[in-house]
């Protein structure tokens, strides 16, 4: 599959504490012409400079829960768009909760933006939808009020023949609505059926990112079909009572969901610092899902890794 137009980062995924070169969650993932940040743990803003990418570019941030190790990040990194001027708008997408936390925080400290930022509370189904990419929100079982999010690339459903549609005399103002499954029609009235110039597009990436929740079979079918699940594994199988205690899944419940989903890749991360070895979280979920799973680590390209 064509992931050339996706670019995808985990910038941290270990639970709760900081800890030298273990970062709290924060992903970011540009699709197409659109650059989001998955969570914000402390230190994210120095990790999206560790790898390269303009933090002011940034368009969307979704934010799955007010736990602080998936948003203390954040007042630092608003702040530091403000004193690099950043001008352009930002939406975030988070629980109830979230505009009082940057607000007061702000209050707090005499703070201000210098570009315009529009709050969004999750709810279920589409949060948010550009040219290039839909995201849906699913409520997630956690202590506090957490949300997952599914992100879909949108692509044309066509694609043009280049050769074939300007033999048949059509111009590049045509090539949208061809893309969209329209006839076209000449400068001079012809009429050129769809199918003779296109051919069937390709499928989008898919994603989903589910942190933190225990074990919930229906994720599977917001999760359904594809390419990649995120999908935290605090715990092993060992220790599933503190996973059912604190609102964690383990990675065999991991692996059960990836399973359910037909995901064709499993991402592990927000791992307890209890463990040394993350392989065994790998293997438990192995046990029962037979895709490929990758053990997610601060600076992970999770599409590189499972090419």
């Amino acid at each position: 599959m064509d992931f050339s137009r996706i670019d995808w980062r985990i910038l941290g995924c270990s639970a709760a504490i900081p800890a030298p070169d273990q970062y709290p969650s924060a992903q970011s993932l540009r699709v197409g012409g659109t650059l989001l940040l998955l969570d914000c743990g402390e230190g994210t803003q120095i990790r999206i400079r560790e790898v390269g990418l303009r933090g002011a570019t940034f368009d969307l941030i979704l934010i799955t829960h007010l736990h602080g190790d998936h948003v203390f990040g954040l007042p630092g990194l608003l702040s530091s768009w403000t004193l690099q001027g950043r001008t352009k708008p930002l939406t975030l997408v988070g629980p109830q909760g979230l505009s009082d936390l940057v607000q007061v925080i702000n209050a707090a400290t005499g703070g201000t933006f210098s570009y315009p930022v529009q709050f969004a509370t999750a709810e279920r189904g589409c949060v948010f939808e550009n040219e290039d990419v839909r995201i849906e929100a699913h409520p997630l079982n956690h202590r506090i009020e957490t949300w997952g999010y599914r992100v879909e690339e949108r692509v044309a459903p066509r694609s043009v023949n280049y050769e074939a549609a300007v033999a048949a005399g059509l111009e590049h103002a045509d090539f949208r609505s061809l893309q969209l499954g329209l006839d076209g029609r000449t400068r001079s009235g012809v009429l050129v059926p769809n199918a003779s110039v296109t051919v069937p597009g390709r499928r989008g990436f898919r994603m989903a990112y589910l942190t933190d929740t225990r074990y919930d079979q229906a994720l599977a079918a917001f999760a359904q079909g594809v390419d990649f699940l995120y999908h935290e594994s605090t715990f092993l199988e060992r220790h599933q009572e503190l996973a059912i205690k604190t609102g964690h899944s383990t990675a065999r419940e991991a692996g059960l969901v990836a399973a359910a989903a037909g995901a064709g890749c499993l991402v592990l991360g927000h791992f307890s610092q209890r463990y040394a070895r993350l392989v065994d979280f790998r293997d438990e979920a192995a046990e029962v899902y037979t895709g490929q799973i990758l053990v997610g680590q601060s600076g992970l390209n999770p599409l590189a890794a499972a090419e």
